[in-house]
């Protein structure tokens, strides 16, 4: 069913998402007023903690999708109308 208006959907979602972090940023209070994103944020030592597993698994998730795009490259094969 999404044939020709998926990229139109997903445009929409992309922009939608993009216009939401924009919103987050420019109004960082998750209690109007009160605590801002940064103070309800656990410690620096759970954060430090967090920024080096997901630097790991980031590497690890690139290093995979390399290996898929090499394994499989050239078997597509374009669909002619």
């Amino acid at each position: 069913m999404r044939g020709e208006h998926g990229p139109l959907v997903d445009t929409t979602l992309l922009f939608v998402i993009s216009f939401a972090g924009l919103a987050i940023i420019t109004f960082p209070y998750v209690v109007p007023g009160q605590l801002t994103i940064a103070a309800a944020a656990w410690d620096s030592t759970t954060l430090t903690f967090m920024l080096f597993g997901i630097g790991i698994v980031f590497q690890v998730m690139i290093g995979y999708n390399l290996y898929q795009y090499h394994l499989f490259r050239g078997t597509v094969v374009p669909v002619k109308h």
